[in-house]
């Protein structure tokens, strides 16, 4: 059954056009302003659009945006190149005079008419640690075309160190286990070459392809971000498979964004009839997704951050408020953003203030209004899940009970705000 809406409807409802130019490690001084990027599935790095006169940067998408170290580590880790075997010259992506370059919810598309050529380039995440980039290249011309396609890219100083793996390249981020990867099938024929300076590299497809006219040829490239190497290691198996049919991630992909739109923009009220305000609501969901982060460290379920760009944990009354807008489309990512604040409840009931991937940073001065019962009721309004309910009410009882162990201090049976520590800051934050 076609769905209500589908995200074709909903193109750069946020804006995505812009590639980082500069690092922005706290080292690096001044720091840039974040550009607005894509998220999805709860990945840690994400991806932006070229912006249209930014010509250099045809042919790739911008980034990966690394969360966990707030910073770029490329303006576009890999950039197509094609070369024309006859002609013996490269085709300059830059001189595409109308790119097409939108983010749909779920997808970035970047569309380049140039030399003969129609490239249609998509990307989206297949998990929460890999992006897939598929790229279709077709001949217009009215002769044949010999071509030889490839990638190519660097990193930004001090950032990244480049190496050539098997598969394609590894950028292994400095003093860190953390790595990103660009690879290809492990059939695809490919010489990789990195340059001595170690943080540029070229990938060429070692055969070259014959386009006749109106021919087109299809090719895959896959951009992963690991923590470490286990975590590479299970994630180059999951890529084996969608190497093999990487088609049906699209279409899984399509489904999954399609259903998230139909549900939060089904609603039986004069303003679902109204565009300003689906793209309002549709501009929630991407943001809401987009700040999805999976498990890894001592952050032990999914959950969302309050902002991309400046924080790197969760909080815990932002969490209750997303798991309220979430139960409306993505119950199983609401119900988790509960449970990962509720994994550090002590045993008194005190739900901490905001938890991170490390947590000896767990902050424990304060903690948050008790929301979190609304949020569970809405998610149980939806989808009339007792067993969730079973699971949180002994939590969400001991929690508030605290709350009037702690924070009722003159046993009038309405709390006041406070902290842990007697601090007045901590109290204001608590507020």
């Amino acid at each position: 059954m076609k769905p209500k809406f589908s995200r074709n409807d909903f193109p750069n409802i946020i804006n995505l056009q812009k590639t980082q130019e500069q690092a922005s490690l706290p080292r690096v001084r001044p720091r840039p302003k974040p550009t607005f990027c894509m998220f999805d599935l709860g990945a840690w790095h994400g991806f932006s659009l070229p912006g249209e006169n930014q010509q250099e940067y045809f042919g790739g998408f911008g980034g990966p945006y690394l969360i966990a170290f707030r910073s770029w580590i490329s303006p576009s880790l890999a950039k197509l190149s094609v070369y024309d075997n006859d002609a013996e010259k490269n085709i300059d992506l830059s001189e595409c005079q109308n790119p097409k370059l939108v983010y749909y919810p779920g997808t970035l598309f970047a569309g380049y008419t140039v030399d003969d050529l129609e490239i249609e380039m998509d990307l989206w995440f297949v998990s929460n640690r890999s992006a897939l980039v598929r790229t279709k290249v077709t001949n217009t011309a009215d002769t044949p075309r010999n071509l030889r396609l490839g990638w190519k890219g660097t990193a930004f100083d001090n950032i990244a160190v480049i190496e050539a793996i098997p598969e394609g390249i590894k950028a292994q981020i400095t003093e860190s286990d953390f790595a990103v990867y660009v690879t290809v099938s492990e059939h695809e024929k490919i010489n990789t070459n990195v340059l001595d300076e170690t943080q540029k590299y070229t990938l060429d497809y070692n055969e070259s392809v014959t386009l006749e006219p109106n021919d087109e040829f299809t090719c895959y490239l896959a951009q992963s971000a690991c923590f470490d190497e286990n975590e590479w290691e299970s994630e180059s198996s999951l890529l084996h498979d969608v190497f093999h049919n990487p088609e049906a991630t699209y279409q899984k992909n399509t489904d999954r964004w399609n259903n998230y739109l139909t549900k939060a923009l089904d609603y039986n009220t004069r303003w679902a009839d109204d565009a300003a305000y689906r793209n309002i609501a549709v501009k929630s969901v991407e943001t809401l997704i987009g700040n999805w982060r999976s498990p890894v460290g001592d952050l032990l379920h999914n959950g969302v951050f309050p902002s991309y760009s400046g924080f790197t944990g969760f909080w815990a009354w932002d969490s209750w408020k997303h798991s309220a807008a979430l139960a409306s489309f993505a119950p199983e990512l609401a119900k988790d953003q509960i449970r990962t604040m509720f994994d550090y409840q002590d045993s008194l009931g005190m739900v901490p203030d905001c938890i991170f991937l490390n947590k000896d940073r767990n902050n424990w001065r304060d903690t948050k209004p008790p929301l979190a019962s609304w949020a569970v009721w809405l998610i149980y309004e939806q989808y009339q899940d007792a067993a969730f309910i079973e699971e949180m009410y002994p939590k969400l009882l001991t929690y508030h009970k605290w709350w009037y162990n702690y924070r009722d201090n003159d046993q009038n049976g309405i709390c006041e705000y406070g902290s842990t520590d007697g601090t007045r800051i901590a109290a204001a934050w608590e507020s």
